[in-house]
């Protein structure tokens, strides 16, 4: 859209006032047409055309325009019109750093009826379906709430496709405790084990005591007293007698008296078998069986 106006130089004239609307840019072009009183002022070559103003935060704009002899062009941007109401401004013309021209005039920007940081609804609908949606919204929260923290919906245990199954904090925490069972379990039975082995380490000791004392008399490699069960009770006292009975086999020890003309043999030592010996008498040989 081309908005056109015609603005003079020439003082004392009546400023011109350029309509737009609040927050206008970019497709709206103000052309004005430079007349200097009856004629038209032409813009020299190499010069620059501004459009310059205040605006109603007391911040100011500038931007260049375009021209073609008397006719200069600008675009509406935003800064122009962000604030509704109206302010002074002014075309100038400057050539070799020095302004050649100006004329003034005043932007009318109207009120817009929707400010632009206004926040635009986008629902359309009715303020009940919105509750209606909200409450189960907040109702599925609540499940999923329950799910996660006990595995259950509404009291129910959850299926096993649901994500919260076995994947929840009583699930864990239950995991946790019988681990922790498990392991106060395996520490018991471990000091179990351990008093188990020093009974047998015991046992096995007085084992090798008893095994020593039976087989040699002795206790810890010394001699048992005579009250002691393995006192001539063991191997090698039976060893010993029995290799003194070797020793001694086929002799026995008797005492021969003759008293009228008869000899008289008392055994001195018990045989267990029927054996018989030659006895010597000096007047004789004697046989005696002994039963």
């Amino acid at each position: 859209m081309i908005q056109k106006y015609v603005l003079n130089f020439v003082p004392g004239k009546m400023p011109i006032r350029v309509r737009a609307s609040q927050y206008d840019k970019s497709l709206r072009i103000i052309q004005m047409e430079i007349m200097n009183g009856d004629a038209p002022f032409v813009v020299p070559e190499g010069s620059t055309v501004l459009v310059r103003g205040t605006k109603q935060d007391l911040t100011g704009f500038e931007y260049e325009c375009s021209y073609n002899s008397n006719i200069v062009e600008f675009e509406i941007r935003d800064q122009m019109t962000i604030f509704a109401g109206r302010y002074p401004s002014e075309i100038r013309i400057v050539k070799d750093n020095k302004i050649i021209g100006s004329a003034n005039f005043e932007f009318d920007i109207e009120e817009s009826p929707l400010s632009e940081d206004t926040i635009i609804s986008e629902t359309q609908l009715p303020l009940l379906e919105e509750a209606l949606e909200a409450a189960s919204e907040a109702e599925q929260y609540k499940l999923d709430a329950e799910a996660w923290a006990v595995g259950e919906r509404n009291g129910v245990p959850v299926s096993s496709d649901d994500e919260t199954y076995e994947n929840n904090a009583k699930y864990y925490a239950d995991e946790s405790n019988e681990s922790a069972n498990d392991s106060a379990q395996s520490a018991s039975d471990a000091l179990e084990y351990k008093n188990d082995a020093s009974a047998s380490a015991d046992s096995a000791e007085a084992d090798a005591l008893k095994s020593e004392g039976f087989a040699v008399g002795k206790q810890d490699g010394v001699d048992v007293g005579s009250g002691s069960p393995y006192y001539h009770n063991n191997a090698e006292w039976y060893a010993h007698l029995a290799e003194q009975g070797a020793e001694n086999s086929g002799y026995a020890y008797f005492e021969v008296n003759e008293n009228d003309g008869q000899v008289y043999v008392t055994v001195t030592e018990e045989l267990d078998s029927d054996l018989v010996f030659h006895v010597n008498t000096g007047n004789g040989e004697l046989e005696v069986i002994v039963l």
